[in-house]
This record gives C-alpha cells, sequence and structure tokens, in this order.
C-alpha cells in the first residue's frame, strides 16, 4: 500500500455515508492492494485468473464477487465510523440495516449478498424430461400425430376375447380329428356343431370324451 502510494484510497473511510466515489475508491484498494487485482480488471475478470492460478481449486482464498464486496465496505466504514467518535461523549450509531448488516430473528447478520454468484452465461437449467417424452417423435413425418392410446380397460378386454378365440378354435379342430375315427359321419357332424355352438371348457370336453367312449 505504501509502495504503490495508495493509501490515499482508504481515506474515506469512517465517514458517516459513503458516497458512490468513495465506495469505489475502497473497492479498489480491495481488488488491487488486498487481492492481486489489476487496473484494467474488473472484479469477475481477476476472480477468474486467480481461480486459474490455482493448483488446488477452491473459492475460499478468491476476492469476493462485486456485490459481496459492497457490503463488506459499508459494514467497515460503519465500524470505522464509530471508533472514530471514541473521544467523544455520545456516540452516534447509523442504523446498522443501512450499513450491510439486516435482522433476522432479533438478530443482527450480516449481508452476505443479495443476486446471483455466477453471471447468466454460467447459469444452469434443469432439464426438462418429462416435456421431452411426451414430445417424443413417433413417425419421421412432424406433421403426423401419434396414435391414440388404447384405454387400458378396452385393451385388456380385446386380448382376454382373443385370447378365448383362439382356445375354442384349437379345441374345435382337436375334438373333430379325435371324433372322427370311432363316429359314423351323422354322430360326427352334429358333434361338431354341437362344440361350435357352444362354450366349451377343458373340463366339459372330457367329460363329453369320456361318455363318447
Amino acid at each position: 500500500m505504501i509502495t504503490q502510494g495508495k493509501f490515499n484510497l482508504l481515506a474515506p473511510l469512517g465517514k458517516q455515508r459513503l458516497s458512490k466515489q468513495d465506495a469505489e475508491k475502497i473497492l479498489s484498494f480491495m481488488q488491487t492492494i488486498m487481492y492481486p487485482g489489476k487496473q484494467d480488471e474488473d472484479f469477475v475478470e481477476t476472480r477468474i485468473r486467480m481461480y486459474e492460478q490455482q493448483k488446488n481449486k477452491s473459492s475460499l482464498t478468491l476476492l469476493p464477487d462485486k456485490h459481496s464486496a459492497e457490503e463488506h465496505v459499508k459494514r467497515s466504514n460503519l465500524q470505522a465510523y464509530i471508533w472514530k467518535q471514541c473521544l467523544l461523549k455520545d456516540i452516534n450509531y447509523p442504523n446498522p440495516e443501512e450499513c450491510g448488516w439486516q435482522v433476522e430473528e432479533n438478530s443482527l447478520v450480516p449481508v452476505w449478498f443479495h443476486c446471483s454468484q455466477f453471471p447468466p452465461s454460467l447459469s444452469r437449467r434443469k432439464p426438462r424430461r418429462q416435456k421431452h417424452s411426451e414430445e417424443t417423435d413417433w413417425t419421421d413425418d412432424d406433421s403426423e400425430e401419434p396414435p391414440p392410446a388404447e384405454p387400458p380397460e378396452k385393451k385388456q378386454r380385446s386380448e382376454t376375447t382373443k385370447s378365448s378365440q383362439q382356445s375354442h378354435s384349437t379345441l374345435f379342430h382337436t375334438s373333430a380329428v379325435e371324433l372322427s375315427p370311432t363316429s359314423d359321419s351323422s354322430s360326427s357332424s352334429s358333434d361338431l356343431v354341437l362344440i361350435d355352438s357352444e362354450t366349451v371348457t377343458d373340463s366339459d370336453y372330457s367329460d363329453e370324451s369320456d361318455e363318447s367312449e
């Protein structure tokens, strides 16, 4: 600070109210003296350069972002302002909520930051997987709509009916083959008509086979 002649940057510290120009001087002291920032850099550029030069990556030793630094300057100015009144009988205490503090549950806590810690270009969005699954292409032509889904109850009912028809058809052909060697043409045809017109289960078919034999 003395070698570079920048101790004058802290001269405004301890005023009752800091102007914007005074706050910028103190911020410049923080960036270029307390941290290895350069005159032609802003806070973000200094933070990035410091992070790139680290061997063990950590944010603990980085220059704070500018918004957080401004709140820190307000608290430091409040403390210096009270110290400068140490010889006075009655000390003026400014409102701490205007000097980098806030009240939470009847206690004063520092205002660490009041905006996003990342620049807008680095903000991340949550993937909308549910919407992506709903918009899955059914065909190569985007103009065509996906086929309507069949209701679960109707689909189950159709599968049951189809399975029942297949079992009846198999039973019909099996009975025709088994009855033809042992019965004449008239009895065989009557048996076939009976089986085709009635709903036959496995148990009923076994009983009728025993009786025919």
